[in-house]
């Protein structure tokens, strides 16, 4: 019987734990959505993710205009390369 005390007792203490757990990461989820609000001004993950797709392809197409310059400045200055 004690056994089965001991056992529900550390359920019990078990569940509170989690409990406490679970508030923290909504309080950690509610401020990193803030801050994604505040620096990035997006109001979800997915329009956050949208955005980050949008600067990749940017960054992609920037890097593909930087390497054909590079090439142009070889070809027409092959000297300094």
């Amino acid at each position: 019987m004690a056994t089965n005390l001991q056992d529900l007792i550390d359920i019990q203490a078990n569940i509170e734990k989690k409990k406490t757990q679970i508030a923290e990461l909504k309080g950690q989820k509610k401020q990193q959505l803030k801050t994604l609000k505040e620096d990035w001004n997006c109001s979800t993950i997915e329009e956050a993710e949208q955005k980050v797709q949008k600067a990749k392809k940017e960054v992609d197409q920037l890097e593909i205009e930087v390497q054909d310059k590079l090439e142009e400045l070889q070809e027409k200055y092959p000297m300094l390369f």
